[in-house]
């Protein structure tokens, strides 16, 4: 027999023996990986293919914005711009929105107050300009 009865229950219970695979995988993963960090010529390596892939890169959209530009397209800067200046202009009818809310209020409560009385001396004063003119 491979197990001894203790050990052959211990594999068969699928949670422990997941466990015990991922942490081996674990252990043995950081392991190799602290190895290839240390060796500088690993680091080269590295470091020279992230250049030509950043090199790539700006190539690929420098030719991206040159096409875009003579087929009279917007380029993504284009496309910020615009988008910040839509930004700006929402930020500007919300606020005006919110100014003429705030008219609309002040001018329910006016309508609201009753309108002040003529006192009996001003009107006895506008009969009579009206008799002497």
């Amino acid at each position: 027999m491979f197990f001894e009865p203790d050990q052959f229950r211990k594999f068969m219970e699928p949670g422990a023996f997941q466990k015990q695979f991922f942490e081996q995988m674990e252990t043995m993963f950081v392991e190799k990986l602290g190895e290839m960090l240390r060796d500088p010529d690993f680091l080269e390596k590295i470091s020279s293919s992230m250049g030509t892939g950043l090199d790539s890169k700006k190539k690929a959209d420098a030719m991206s914005k040159a096409y875009l530009e003579k087929m009279n397209m917007p380029t993504r800067d284009d496309m910020s711009k615009v988008l910040q200046y839509l930004q700006q202009i929402e930020a500007k009818i919300l606020d005006l929105e919110e100014k003429i809310e705030d008219l609309q209020d002040e001018v329910a409560e006016l309508k609201k107050k009753p309108a002040p009385k003529a006192s009996a001396s001003s009107s006895a004063a506008k009969g009579r300009a009206k008799k002497d003119g």
